[in-house]
């Protein structure tokens, strides 16, 4: 997968939490000058003294040669504490950045924290900028592994910051709060990251919120429909709103293949797209509208996300989008309800980015996962999401899908059948702690031994094709 950046010589980023920049180097293969020289690896150290200039400049490090070997720098930080983020000032041949690693003090182990297919991704000077879910142990020191056997020119660095993490957009929300208004016209929102440090061509998941406030336009093909949110360049991933002819709809659309549904201009919804493997599925207010075989003809398109505009053709969205949430993985079924309760903590297995949008400012908006803000914002404004977020397991009662359960009461085996075809299990007791929980595979029916559960009254929460069920038990 090429990873590309955003061109960043006329945006300011400003960060949230603060940057602590490397101070000395560990390791280094390859320098061409020793220190104090010119491109000597500790030019690397400190805060960035030639960025946003780009070029061959003596005060970044680059190895030796290129073309030949590839090469690494193992750098120590002044940190004690665990970190979210990384950022790798890139001033010569930026894209050849092809692992990163963080050390485990307790185990003495590197991790394995970001990795790409190394190529030239633009003659600029870029920002990488890696976020990741908080790491479990506190982080000193990052090693990078650069490319350069592939390089045709020297690859250079100036600067190298971690971030301590503070959660600071990941706090645990029952409310609505405050929602980005697109007005169809000229309003639009990018995402600091480039899709490639968000989502992979092998599985993802994009969620948001959205209310449509305008009818649909009617292009010659999907992707060049209004971006709800899309990427930022090709037109080859995304949710679009268009019209062919029939009823004004949504298209969750990774190219070639694509979901279509109805909707209800006015209405809050929730959507989730997912893809996994070979197969693309769309969600609505958790419930599976549709699920079909893909195989995804995109590989590292490396270009932001983007909300309210199809970059592709200029196409603009008219409504309202809250809580962007992005995965490099497919969640499950059970996970897309987590997700529109918005119950994030930020340590969830391959969360990737989460944009609540309530800071409100009408200029700029706090990425929660990379520290830093959005700057590339034209227009948008703010307006207060009225939408109803259900909590807790009472919200559940409601039954939209057929279950039958028995027997009850159970003190061995509980049968679990819907026709629906069951995508997920989970059990509660009356406190409402989760004490069972597995996926199911669409199967018709599923056995789960409850000989060892307590005797006590249980809710059962059932996930199917078609809704969410609910029934009491209990085990005797």
């Amino acid at each position: 997968m090429l990873f590309g950046a955003l061109l960043i010589c006329s945006i300011t980023y400003q960060a949230k939490a603060q940057k602590v920049f490397a101070g000395k180097v560990n390791f280094v293969s390859r320098e061409y000058h020793s220190y104090p020289g010119t491109w000597a690896a500790s030019q690397i150290l400190g805060q960035p003294n030639v960025y946003p200039a780009y070029g061959d400049i003596g005060n970044n490090w680059t190895p030796l040669s290129y073309g030949d070997q590839r090469d690494t720098i193992d750098l120590q930080f002044d940190n004690t504490g665990a970190i979210d983020s990384i950022f790798i000032y890139q001033t010569d041949q930026p894209g050849f950045i092809d692992s990163v690693f963080v050390k485990n003090p307790g185990t003495g182990g590197w991790v394995l924290i970001y990795a790409a297919i190394p190529a030239l991704s633009a003659d600029s000077a870029q920002i990488l900028a890696i976020g990741f879910p908080t790491t479990a142990f506190n982080v000193s020191e990052v090693r990078i592994m650069l490319a350069t056997d592939l390089a045709s020119s020297w690859v250079e660095l100036d600067a190298v910051a971690i971030s301590p993490s503070h959660n600071t957009g990941f706090v645990q929300s029952h409310s609505a709060g405050y929602a980005l208004h697109f007005d169809g016209d000229s309003a639009y929102y990018r995402t600091y990251a480039n899709d490639n440090n968000m989502l992979t061509d092998s599985a993802f998941t994009i969620a948001a919120w959205v209310k449509i406030g305008g009818a649909a336009p009617a292009p010659p093909t999907i992707n060049e429909g209004a971006g709800i949110v899309s990427d930022g360049g090709d037109g080859v991933l995304g949710i679009y709103q268009a019209n062919f002819g029939q009823d004004d709809s949504i298209f969750f659309y990774s190219n070639p293949d694509y979901i279509n549904m109805a909707y209800t201009q006015g209405e809050w919804m929730h959507l989730t797209m997912t893809y996994t493997n070979d197969t693309l599925k769309a969600y609505k207010n958790w419930v599976l509208v549709g699920s079909v075989y893909s195989v995804a003809y995109w590989d590292g398109i490396g270009y932001p996300l983007e909300l309210g505009r199809n970059d592709y053709n200029n196409s603009f969205f008219k409504g309202d989008i809250d809580e962007l949430v992005t995965f490099n993985r497919a969640i499950s079924a059970a996970e897309v309800v987590t997700v529109k309760n918005l119950q994030l903590t930020g340590t969830e297995q391959g969360l990737t980015g989460y944009w609540p949008f309530n800071d409100c400012d009408g200029s700029s908006h706090f990425n929660a996962f990379t520290h830093l803000r959005d700057s590339l914002v034209n227009g948008t404004s703010c307006v207060t999401a009225d939408y109803v977020v259900p909590t807790g397991i009472s919200n559940l009662e409601t039954a939209t899908a057929q279950l039958n359960v028995y027997p009850v009461p159970a003190n061995d085996i509980l049968n679990v059948v819907s026709a629906d075809g069951i995508s997920s299990i989970e059990i509660y007791d009356m406190l409402g702690r989760t004490i069972y929980q597995a996926e199911a595979e669409n199967k018709n029916m599923v056995s789960i031994n409850v000989k060892d559960f307590a005797k006590s009254v249980y809710l059962l929460k059932v996930i199917t094709e078609n809704g969410i069920a609910t029934k009491k038990f209990n085990v005797e």
